[in-house]
């Protein structure tokens, strides 16, 4: 649904669903982020406010120390960085009265890193039944996939830039079917 509404966003949502990074974190990466031979993305920022006309774009510090990290990425984010940074080229050389390039990779039409307003507005054109979809969604469904891979908390902890385990247990003990389908085979194998 998200492709059809803005396909931007959805490769967007599908990073962060890859990465488990934050919105802001994902909207302040730049192309100097993104070591693309050793796949690692630097979170060393996040977007405090998104540009309007002719507004500068407010870039600050991460959330908390924890959240300065190289986040390892596999070769579907880095084909999603790719993609979005040779669109941003040809934004700019076909465009470049309207795309100003200010070396952010999740941009507008203008060079403009996403609003994440804007973003959460489209999201909530998705329709699911029961679920209320924002793009922090996406950073729990990675967290989840993490655990369900048998990472370990303090992995995973790491990995998202979170400094307290309750923050990283509360989003993943409730999660899936598959992790209490794994602990009853497991028992079921239990002999004494």
């Amino acid at each position: 649904q998200l492709k059809e509404i803005n396909p931007r966003i959805a490769l967007a949502m599908e990073f962060i669903a890859l990465t488990g990074l934050r919105c802001g974190e994902l909207l302040a990466l730049r192309v100097q982020d993104y070591n693309k031979l050793n796949s690692v993305v630097n979170i060393n920022g996040t977007l405090l406010k998104s540009a309007r006309n002719g507004e500068d774009i407010q870039r600050g510090t991460p959330k908390n120390i924890y959240s300065y990290r190289d986040v390892i990425i596999n070769d579907r984010a880095k084909n999603i960085l790719d993609a979005i940074i040779l669109e941003n080229k040809r934004l700019a050389s076909w465009n470049g009265k309207k795309y100003k390039d200010r070396g952010y990779i999740f941009t507008n039409s203008t060079g403009n890193p996403f609003n994440i307003q804007y973003i959460n507005k489209k999201l909530r054109q998705i329709k699911i039944a029961d679920k209320k979809i924002s793009s922090h969604i996406f950073r729990h469904t990675h967290i989840s996939m993490l655990s369900e891979l048998g990472l370990s908390l303090k992995s995973i902890m790491q990995r998202v830039g979170h400094n307290d385990p309750k923050t990283t247990l509360s989003i993943y003990t409730h999660v899936t079917d598959n992790m209490n389908n794994e602990m009853k085979n497991k028992l079921k194998a239990l002999n004494f």
